[in-house]
């Protein structure tokens, strides 16, 4: 699964995903991670993210995404 997918990201050079920690509770799952990614522009920055996963009816389906962007791309 892809766990990020920030607006920004169709102008993204680089976008490596890094320090993944994965929770799981039963059926729920937090997921944190960071990213520290390069603009097509040459603009860097960092961003994190959480997401809660839930399995329901046999399937795992993002119920929440959080992003933090540490270094805005301008």
């Amino acid at each position: 699964a892809n766990f990020a997918q920030p607006t920004f990201q169709t102008r993204m050079k680089s976008f490596p995903v890094d320090k993944v920690q994965i929770r799981r509770f039963g059926d729920i799952a937090l997921i944190h991670a960071e990213n520290a990614y390069e603009l097509k522009d040459g603009r860097t920055g960092v961003s994190r993210y959480t997401d809660i996963w839930q399995k329901k009816d046999g399937r795992w389906q993002c119920i929440l995404a959080h992003i933090n962007v540490h270094k805005a791309p301008g």
